[in-house]
């Protein structure tokens, strides 16, 4: 039987996945902006489920990164200092995998970057 701490260990790994790959995708010769957006806010969303998992919720079956930084403030309030990385990408998750998205930029891709960074290590030092 799984623990808690195991569940979000297996979460923290497939985020790690999601943000190197991002990592990766930067060394293109044309980078996918809009893809790499996408694997950060996808890291973000399985860091903060990774939080969850450890903290014994049920995992919500949702892409929006407010709802769960809101539902891990309910568990530790320092989820606030990160809401504003969750609120940058959020919208990264699904508008970005479908004709006429908007064009995403270098920049926009290195802040979204430096989101999931900033959350990879807020959570794990809180697990």
């Amino acid at each position: 039987m799984l623990h808690n701490k195991d569940i979000a260990s297996e979460w923290q790994n497939v985020a790690n996945l999601d943000l190197e790959s991002a990592k990766f995708l930067m060394n293109m010769n044309s980078v996918p902006f809009q893809i790499v957006c996408y694997h950060c806010q996808q890291a973000i969303e399985k860091y903060l489920k990774a939080f969850l998992a450890f903290c014994g919720n049920e995992i919500l079956k949702t892409h929006d990164l407010l709802m769960l930084n809101k539902k891990c403030e309910e568990y530790d309030s320092s989820f606030k200092t990160i809401y504003k990385d969750c609120l940058e990408t959020n919208d990264y998750a699904v508008h970005t995998r479908y004709p006429f998205y908007e064009d995403l930029t270098e920049g926009d891709a290195l802040l979204a970057i430096k989101s999931a960074e900033r959350v990879k290590e807020f959570v794990t030092a809180k697990i």
